[in-house]
C-alpha cells in the first residue's frame, strides 16, 4: 500500500481553509496489479493533531476532505488508508499543515 497526502495550500496565514486529498494512494498486489484509490478502492480514517494535543479521529471516511484553521501552529493530518473488506492491506500517511 502506498500513501500519498497532499495539503493544498500546504500554509499560510489564519484562517486558512485547507483541502486534503488521499485518493491518489494506491495498493500494489504481488502480481504487479494496481488498484487506485481514486477508482473508489479504498477506505479512510483521517485524523487531526492539534498544536501540543492528541490525535483526533475525524468522521468522514472520503478520501478528500476540508478542513479550516482558525489558530496558528502547526497541524499534524494523518490517514490510515485500506483497501479489501475481509482482510484488508492499510499503511498511514500524513503532512503538515503550518498556520501563520
Amino acid at each position: 500500500m502506498q500513501v500519498k497526502v497532499i495539503a493544498n495550500p500546504p500554509s499560510g496565514k489564519k484562517p486558512l481553509k485547507v483541502k486534503i486529498d488521499a485518493r491518489d494512494s494506491f495498493l500494489r498486489a504481488p502480481n504487479g496489479d494496481i488498484f487506485k484509490c481514486r477508482n473508489g478502492a479504498c477506505s479512510y480514517t483521517w485524523y487531526l493533531t492539534l498544536p501540543g494535543g492528541q490525535p483526533v479521529k475525524q468522521t468522514e471516511k472520503g478520501g478528500y476532505i476540508d478542513f479550516m484553521f482558525d489558530k496558528k501552529g502547526n497541524y499534524y493530518i494523518n490517514v490510515n488508508v485500506c483497501h479489501g473488506a475481509d482482510n484488508p492491506t492499510c499503511a498511514s500517511g500524513g503532512t503538515v499543515v503550518i498556520v501563520e
